[in-house]
Order: C-alpha cells, then sequence, then structure tokens
C-alpha cells in the first residue's frame, strides 16, 4: 500500500485489480521480469514488475504465471497496461482475487528504474529507523538495569514499550510478575 504512494506511481493512474486485503504485505525486494516461468527464482515478498511480454499469448500460460507467483509468495504484482494488454486480461484478475495476490495495473508507463530505486531507498530507510529505534530501547534498558531497577521495573517498562501486557515466569511457569501494557 505505502509502495503505490510512491512518486513514481504518481500519474500512472495505478489501480488494485485484485488482493485489496493483502496490500499491506511487506515489499523485500522489486523485481522486474517478463519470463513468464520466473517464479522459481524468487524468494518471496517481491513485488515484481512487468509489461506481460512473456505471457501475452496464452490464457493457459498466464493462470499458472499467477499462480505460481501466489505459490511464491510475491508481495505483489503490477503490470504496465499498454505495450502488451491494452486491459488486464480477465483470467488473471480472477487467479489472483482467488489467491489473495495483490494485482496492479498501470494506466501509463512508468520508468521502472525509478521505482526500484524509491522502493529500495525506503526498505533501506525503514531498517535505518528500526536500528534507530533498536538502540534507543537498548540504551534505555541497560539504564534502567545499570541504575538498578527491580524486575518489576523492567518488566513494566517492556509492557510499555512493546504496548502489550508482559508476564515474566519462573522456570516452573509461575508468574513472577506482570505488567498490563
Amino acid at each position: 500500500r505505502e509502495v503505490l504512494g510512491l512518486p513514481a506511481f504518481r500519474g500512472a493512474e495505478a489501480r488494485v485489480l485484485a488482493g485489496e486485503p493483502n496490500l499491506d504485505r511487506s515489499v523485500r525486494w522489486v523485481h522486474v521480469a517478463e519470463l513468464p516461468d520466473i517464479s522459481y527464482l524468487l524468494k518471496g515478498g517481491e513485488l515484481l514488475l512487468t509489461t506481460g511480454m512473456g505471457i501475452q499469448q496464452d490464457e493457459g500460460v498466464r493462470r499458472r504465471y499467477v499462480n505460481e507467483l501466489a505459490d511464491a509468495a510475491v508481495a505483489g504484482l503490477v503490470v504496465e497496461l499498454g505495450r502488451n494488454f491494452s486491459e488486464m486480461p480477465a483470467e488473471m484478475i480472477i487467479e489472483a482475487r482467488r489467491r489473495g495476490l495483490p494485482l496492479i495495473a498501470l494506466g501509463h508507463e512508468i520508468r521502472y528504474v525509478e521505482v526500484t530505486e524509491q522502493v529500495h531507498r525506503a526498505i533501506i530507510n525503514r531498517h535505518y529507523e528500526m536500528l534507530d529505534m533498536v538502540e534507543a530501547v537498548s540504551r534505555d534498558f541497560t539504564d534502567t538495569i545499570l541504575g538498578g531497577a527491580s524486575i518489576g521495573q523492567v518488566v513494566r517498562q517492556l509492557a510499555g514499550i512493546v504496548a502489550n501486557p508482559v508476564i515474566l515466569e519462573n522456570s516452573a511457569h509461575q508468574v513472577v510478575e506482570f505488567a498490563a501494557g
């Protein structure tokens, strides 16, 4: 969902045709491919960009393509319309909906290099943000412990950080401390 808000997608008339409930899947990487049998090369979490060149001739190939991408756990499939398809083939929409695969049609040509740069920059920035957060939490816990905090204080601090209840048990699974969060 966030990816579709990037500048590279503005003006492309991006339309979500299937998989709307799964638009919040994590995008691990962007991959551009025109091969009809690309799925075995994927690891999952990819946002796949294509013009549909390798699948334009055969309905059965398109059905298999969508199902194999769903099996490969791609984050989503973005198809640029115009070169190979004037509109998204119905069987691709049907299969993507059935499998919950986000399928996005682009009404206008976009520069794939801009998409990959922007998405990868966003992924890297998110990793840096998480590293900063982990460092801050680690520093706070170290200060708390070195400051002589009780186990109860540490458990309450953790519950506040994760915004969830925290239960500390001993090896006999008896509750030692509890914090509501």
